[in-house]
């Protein structure tokens, strides 16, 4: 169901995006945007324990009850690969050991970029790869990594050119809206006029 809803949402975001490419002037106005419109769906939402091990939180065991309700879509998290956006895995909580709220297992993450006329977006090779590293170690985890291009003169062609020759990366024009893989790397190039995207299995 979270993958489904997320799918949702990124679709209804590309659509948004391809009216108006230029709306966004920097990287982070497309996270922001992105991370807001992820934070307002209610499936989204977990139990996060408050337990007397976890140091950070300790001090709310008197205020809460043992558990609140959160949104599970956090930015730059885990703390430890620090994904643009991530959803915390609501069964990787355990209460009787949760000691530590900002390293918790990612159900899915998504790594976003914004191509612009001066940017090679060599950086979205290398969230591919983090994406890529973490489904290593939780089989369950999806990845998507997505670069929404401001270019309106980079073609189909260039993207092809330019990744289908890294590291198993195959870039296919899709003619329907963005659907996800589960368990596996999804990679998508958002232009005004067209949609690239494909898969990477991690094993």
């Amino acid at each position: 169901m979270e993958i489904q809803t997320l799918q949702n949402v990124l679709n209804n975001f590309v659509i948004n995006y391809q009216i108006n490419p230029i709306k966004y002037f920097y990287e982070e106005d497309v996270r922001a945007d992105l991370l807001i419109k992820l934070c307002e769906e209610t499936s989204f939402n977990i139990k996060l324990p408050i337990t007397s091990k976890n140091e950070w939180l300790r001090d709310y065991a008197t205020i809460f009850d043992e558990e609140i309700n959160i949104s599970g879509i956090k930015a730059e998290y885990p703390s430890t690969t620090r994904f643009d956006i991530a959803y915390i895995n609501p069964k990787g909580i355990i209460p009787a050991s949760f000691s530590n709220h900002y390293m918790l297992e990612c159900l899915f993450a998504v790594e976003v970029k914004l191509g612009q006329r001066d940017n090679k977006n060599s950086d979205f090779k290398t969230d591919i790869k983090k994406l890529f590293d973490y489904k290593r170690l939780f089989p369950t985890f999806t990845g998507i990594a997505i670069n929404f291009e401001q270019n309106p003169k980079y073609s189909i062609e260039s993207v092809y050119r330019d990744y289908n020759n890294y590291d198993n990366l195959k870039f296919t024009q899709l003619k329907e809206p963005i659907i996800l893989v589960e368990n596996t790397i999804n990679y998508f190039f958002i232009c005004k006029d067209f949609i690239l995207g494909g898969n990477l299995n991690a094993t």
